[in-house]
């Protein structure tokens, strides 16, 4: 039977604390979405498919105009996203490593990447995920560029195509890669017109005024900006992260076979995982009232 070790020392009670904030600080949709606690495995979420319309009343005590609120309601299902990571048995023996700072990093990295892949683009997401990401057709346009269009013409037509559904911008996500693009972007007189605080900082950063996240897109897509309503992306956390770490266990593949035996190859084995549920609402809006796309994508280094 699978033992584990002691470690009682090198990583601090506080681990799954950390390991989450450390992911929301990586994850583009952790950092952008609407965060929502999950009681259960499973939870009803009220949408709203009708907007309420209120009328002038004819005459001091005349009846009030009657309006509906149309709400449907929709399951979450929480997902489990896990790592496993294989330390060498000598980082624990040397005292002058630190272990937690080695493993927290990857391991959130790790989390940050499989949530937010899934989540913006589909990529090996849970059946009960929104199918193709928010970039596919049913919740995203995409800002076509014109001949001649800079990159912040093209990042404020996809703008524009979110603001055109009725719902204000309230973030972006990018991939790294366009940030070479948007820092070389020049006027007239060949002066930068983005400073290095709207492209590159230490901190949450901005681009035409509201927050952006850099992030990894995966190299098969075309579109590297993502822009949008982020509170119509709504992030269910029913278990933030936990983890198992064991000298025992054992690495296997789909199939079965012994990549890593932690007892034979002297290393120790640390396993995390959480469970998040995501749904993506339309919300009705004045201009779409059948339920309005929140979220536009855009090709800035093309």
């Amino acid at each position: 039977m699978a033992g584990s070790i002691d470690f009682s020392g090198i990583i601090p009670a506080s681990v799954a604390g950390e390991i989450i904030s450390i992911a929301a600080e990586e994850s583009a949709v952790l950092t952008l979405g609407r965060r929502v606690p999950m009681p259960s495995g499973q939870q009803e979420m009220p949408v709203q498919t009708g907007l309420p319309v209120a009328g002038w009343v004819a005459q001091p005590g005349g009846r009030k105009p009657f309006t509906d609120l149309s709400v449907d309601m929709v399951n979450m299902k929480a997902e489990e996203v896990a790592a496993v990571i294989t330390i060498p048995q000598a980082y624990i023996d040397d005292s002058s490593i630190a272990l937690w700072d080695f493993a927290r990093p990857q391991i959130a990295s790790a989390i940050a990447r499989a949530l937010d892949t899934a989540v913006l683009f589909g990529t090996n997401a849970p059946a009960s995920f929104p199918t193709g990401g928010i970039t596919a057709a049913a919740y995203c346009q995409t800002a076509a560029g014109g001949a001649g269009e800079d990159a912040a013409s093209i990042a404020n037509e996809a703008m524009g195509l979110v603001e055109a559904e009725g719902l204000t911008v309230t973030g972006h996500t990018a991939d790294i890669k366009a940030q070479a693009v948007l820092r070389n972007l020049r006027d007239n007189t060949g002066a930068f017109l983005l400073g290095p605080t709207a492209t590159q900082s230490s901190g949450l950063q901005s681009f035409w005024g509201y927050p952006i996240v850099w992030d990894q897109f995966p190299a098969a897509e075309t579109e590297d900006f993502i822009t949008g309503h982020w509170p119509s992306l709504q992030i269910g956390v029913r278990q933030d992260v936990t983890y198992a770490i064991s000298d025992q266990a054992v690495v296997a593949d789909g199939a079965g076979k012994v990549l890593v035996s932690a007892f034979q190859d002297n290393t120790v084995i640390m396993k995390a995982h959480a469970r998040f549920g995501v749904i993506v609402t339309k919300d009705p809006t004045e201009k779409v009232p059948a339920g309005a796309k929140p979220f536009a994508s855009a090709a800035l280094t093309a």
